[in-house]
């Protein structure tokens, strides 16, 4: 997984940097993959210029012992940065929900439902002529019922194919 996740950076980088001509093209939807301390896969879909939301499920696991799977809803705010053909930063937030499980062979093994609050603030680069854009962000979440508090390790970098350009 480590080898796949290295090759997808390092291909969406290599697009990014070979590619002349951004812009801020519009767009109705987009899928693709968020790498990062949680992997997996993400939709964002517009609302109108400025709103989208965006859902992602995630998984996350500490050797054998610890795993997490999640899936995020979230209302999203874009802007332009002036003078960048292309490059939006957005904020918002939403929900997440998921489980964790917890396997121990002096505890045992335990699994829990998991519910929080989730922020994202973020960068996207929406390219001109590659039906392609990429994000960084970061999502910090509070979890409200498991114990685990606030949670500040969500940056990710998504790459994800466009449709419906506008």
């Amino acid at each position: 997984m480590k080898k796949i996740s290295f090759f997808l950076v390092v291909s969406l980088l290599a697009v990014f940097i070979s590619s002349s001509k951004l812009s801020a093209q519009n767009y109705s939807g987009s899928i693709g993959l968020r790498l990062g301390g949680y992997n997996g896969i993400t939709y964002k879909g517009f609302i109108n210029e400025k709103a989208a939301f965006e859902v992602f499920g995630t998984f996350r696991s500490y050797s054998s012992a610890y795993t997490f799977l999640t899936a995020t809803a979230l209302y999203e705010i874009h802007n332009a940065i002036p003078n960048v053909d292309g490059l939006k930063w957005y904020y918002g937030g939403g929900v997440t929900a998921g489980f964790f499980s917890y396997q121990s062979s002096y505890i045992g093994s335990t699994t829990s439902t998991i519910f929080g609050i989730t922020g994202i603030l973020g960068l996207e680069y929406v390219f001109k002529d590659v039906p392609i854009n990429v994000s960084l962000d970061w999502a910090p979440t509070y979890y409200l019922n498991s114990g685990f508090g606030f949670s500040g390790d969500y940056f990710a970098l998504s790459g994800r194919y466009i449709f419906g350009r506008k």
